[in-house]
């Protein structure tokens, strides 16, 4: 269905290398935050970026940043009553009480080390003041080091409850943040349907091969309707995974809404619809053809990407090129699977770390040994999971499979009663 990559993406991607090491290069000064250490007495000790915060932004610092210190000090020494005292109410929600809160921080972390904290320059944005947070982490017994890097920089934010300040979003202590595969997962299993999609669009389709995957806006409409009249809620997977390996509560009726490829339309008609049903979608993008038009396709736009990724929807890796992952060589499955990650957070700003197999394979009719070596590479370059595009579709989600998550497709001539069948799979 793809064809080779055309050679304006081939030089788009031959700057990646740089891309990426731009994007990881500290932009603002770090403070260490230790235990028991000082905390700052003025601004000054913890600069701001230039002409970023006014004066009264400047007045309220030190407040803002004592709330943070004492966030981070509870977190490293196991305080994690104090944290949940720190929380926003809002923040609070989702947690099942105070002790589904410290269960949850107790199994995240416990197979690193806490080697360091540090403390960014704040930015203030709309009435919250942000602060970006980093974790130096090691593991306790082998890990992929890569992957421990990805809870350094993140922001947190702050904002005034009544006369104080407390913390509404936690930056790498975030349940929004990277997950931590445990090395020896506890076996559990949760049923959420994770229903994918690929075009959602009214134009007639161009070619046979889209009329399968081409579902109307009025379909989809019907089907977030359904969803949120029957008290279904959409979740990330990374809330998936939340669950899985550190049990924290989901809300009634989970439900993952993915959409493969990273067509034009999922912009211009899916993700309005989300929007209008405060609901949240995962787009798997082809990163190769990103910007561009192959045969009757045209794929999403980078600033599109990045504009639902703002928005809050799951951005995550879909390949380079499109491939049977199963045919490649070595070397190129490991290009397809790094570079399109690489590539994805160095536009995004945030982890990636879940992909979908294109075309499912080689999990469809693939080998044994070529999924095993898939597995393996995936879980070199730090992908936490990965979507399946099944023979039979199914709904319960496994710990012990991480790289085999079932989905269910959702095809144009899917009926509101199958719709309705399928999520109870």
């Amino acid at each position: 269905m793809f064809s080779p990559l055309p050679s304006t993406i081939k030089r788009q991607l031959a700057g990646l290398a740089l891309v990426t090491l731009i994007a990881a290069l500290p932009v603002v000064p770090v403070v260490p935050v230790v235990p028991g250490s000082p905390r700052p007495t003025s601004p000054g000790e913890l600069p701001a970026a230039p002409g970023r915060l006014g004066p009264s932004a400047i007045a309220a610092l030190p407040s803002a940043l004592a709330t943070l210190r004492a966030y981070a000090t509870a977190f490293a020494a196991g305080h994690y009553a104090t944290m949940w005292g720190l929380l926003t109410p809002a923040a609070r929600e989702g947690w099942g009480g105070e002790d589904g809160y410290a269960a949850y921080y107790a199994r995240k972390f416990a197979p690193v080390r806490l080697r360091g904290l540090a403390l960014g320059a704040p930015r203030l944005a709309g009435g919250a003041i942000h602060i970006p947070l980093t974790l130096t982490l090691s593991w306790r017994r082998g890990g992929q080091p890569g992957m421990l890097t990805l809870l350094r920089n993140l922001d947190t934010t702050i904002v005034r409850a009544g006369a104080a300040w407390r913390v509404a979003g936690g930056g790498p202590l975030d349940p929004a943040a990277p997950v931590i595969p445990p090395p020896d997962p506890v076996a559990t299993t949760q049923r959420v349907p994770i229903l994918m999609y690929h075009h959602v669009s009214d134009a007639p389709p161009l070619a046979y091969s889209q009329i399968d995957l081409t579902v109307t806006r009025g379909n989809f409409a019907a089907q977030l309707a359904y969803l949120a009249g029957h008290g279904y809620h959409t979740i990330t997977l990374v809330d998936l995974f939340n669950t899985l390996y550190y049990g924290r509560p989901l809300p009634p009726r989970p439900v993952i809404l993915t959409f493969d490829d990273g067509y034009a339309d999922n912009y211009t008609d899916a993700f309005p619809l989300l929007r209008r049903y405060h609901m949240v979608g995962e787009f798997n993008i082809v990163t190769g053809l990103v910007g561009t038009t192959l045969g009757v396709n045209t794929y999403v736009t980078w600033p599109r990407v990045e504009a639902m990724a703002d928005a809050g929807m799951e951005i995550e890796s879909h390949t380079v090129s499109h491939p049977d992952l199963g045919l490649l060589g070595l070397d190129r499955a490991a290009y397809e699977l790094h570079f399109s990650r690489a590539l994805l957070a160095a536009r995004i700003h945030r982890a990636v770390q879940f992909m979908a197999y294109p075309s499912g394979e080689p999990f469809r009719s693939g080998a044994v040994a070529a999924q095993a070596r898939i597995r393996a590479i995936l879980a070199r370059y730090n992908y936490v999971g990965a979507l399946l595009d099944p023979v039979t579709p199914g709904t319960s989600q496994d710990a012990a499979t991480p790289y085999e998550l079932p989905r269910v497709r959702v095809r144009r001539a899917t009926t509101l009663a199958q719709f309705a069948a399928r999520l109870q799979l």
